[in-house]
């Protein structure tokens, strides 16, 4: 059982973007920023309705999604595997989308399931069945226990092969005896997006209020609140992305050779 260290991992991670930077932003605006700006775009102009009218809209909204994991994997490997180009990581994060998928949904499908009655019920909770109620108080916790000791599905499934069943295996395996550490790296993951971003959104419509008129529609300063918060969110999904993928090579055995992201392409 190999002991995750997230000060090392920090240490690795700096050093990476340090020398990388400007490949790893490059991806990072092109899969991470541009669908984001998409989506967010779609869902104003339909006032932020996914009804069965705007079908069109959820597509586009859930093709912007699937870029964006897509766009994480293939940060993932340039940053796990050596001499590899930009090209070759892109096309190995498409590749690779069905597998972590799949992977994700052999473990979640229960939680979304859960969710969806919760969804249904909307804001009145006396629509939610005893039963359903019951069994989202135990989910909760489960969920958040799997969902760390799956923390690993993404990053094995950007640095190695083998599908979904052989990625949930991996994930739980490496993760023994992390739990708190791997908890804590999503935690700070979390509260890092939300302040963030909740900080670049509060400036940005503050300026599209004073400057363009607000963020109503489809509009310019719904443009403006959109690119700078997708940038904030970006940059932090960016670093922990890096730092996550430093982790999995810890946990691998692989953490002591060098990575480096290719300069070509």
């Amino acid at each position: 059982m190999v002991r995750a260290s997230l000060s090392k991992a920090w240490d690795d991670t700096r050093a990476t973007l340090s020398r990388d930077s400007r490949l790893l932003v490059s991806v990072a605006l092109a899969l991470l920023v541009l669908p984001g700006i998409v989506s967010d775009l779609v869902r104003a102009a339909t006032g932020g309705q996914m009804a069965p009218q705007s079908s069109g809209a959820a597509i586009v909204v859930l093709v912007a999604l699937l870029l964006t994991v897509a766009g994480q994997l293939a940060l993932m490997s340039l940053v796990l595997h050596r001499g590899s180009s930009v090209g070759s990581a892109i096309g190995l994060g498409f590749r690779r989308l069905p597998s972590l998928l799949a992977a994700w949904l052999l473990w979640a499908w229960p939680f979304l399931l859960i969710g969806s009655f919760l969804l249904r019920a909307g804001n009145d909770p006396t629509k939610i069945p005893p039963t359903v109620a019951l069994l989202s108080l135990i989910a909760f916790p489960l969920f958040i226990f799997l969902g760390v000791r799956m923390a690993m599905v993404q990053p094995a499934a950007a640095g190695e092969g083998g599908g979904p069943i052989h990625l949930v295996k991996r994930s739980w395996s490496m993760t023994r005896g992390n739990w708190f550490r791997l908890f804590a790296f999503a935690l700070l993951y979390g509260l890092s997006l939300l302040v963030v971003v909740a900080a670049a959104t509060a400036v940005s419509s503050v300026i599209a209020q004073l400057a363009l008129g607000g963020v109503k529609g489809f509009s310019v300063g719904v443009l403006l609140v959109s690119t700078l918060s997708q940038s904030a969110s970006a940059a932090v999904t960016l670093i922990f992305v890096v730092m996550l993928a430093r982790l999995y090579a810890q946990l691998s055995g692989e953490a002591g050779g060098e990575v480096s992201v290719p300069h070509t392409r």
